[in-house]
């Protein structure tokens, strides 16, 4: 299974987690948000993420901290480059953007997901401290 795969898979169960501990049906966050119910199926089930803004805006919806995202649980700063095939240590960043190329997104999709995760990370290592 791939990297993006595994992230995406967690995010949608973390998001499924806080949406059902929020009492919100998918048909809430359709009405609130004018986010399809396709959308957030797709996401649940680890299908596919939205748009960066999108998944920002139903992780608000229903309180879901930026920070469990990104917390090292689902991307850890190094992956060991064995398990994925590969003989060296490689970070999150390399390994995400060459699944993301893999996967067909575009140049300009894959440098706001990688800004994004970079945000996200930067922001819950620094309110660490």
């Amino acid at each position: 299974m791939s990297i993006y795969l595994q992230i995406t898979e967690c995010i949608g169960e973390l998001f499924k987690l806080y949406r059902d501990n929020s009492n919100l049906s998918m048909r809430d966050i359709y009405r609130d948000e004018k986010i399809s119910i396709a959308t957030v199926s797709d996401m649940e089930s680890g299908k596919k993420l939205p748009r960066v803004e999108t998944l920002i805006n139903l992780m608000q919806k229903v309180k879901m901290p930026l920070n469990k995202v990104f917390s090292n649980d689902v991307l850890p700063d190094y992956y060991n480059g064995v398990q994925f095939g590969i003989p060296q240590r490689l970070n999150w960043k390399q390994i995400i953007k060459n699944d993301l190329i893999e996967n067909k997104f575009l140049p300009n999709e894959i440098d706001e997901i990688l800004r994004y995760i970079e945000y996200i990370k930067t922001n819950r290592f620094n309110n660490k401290k």
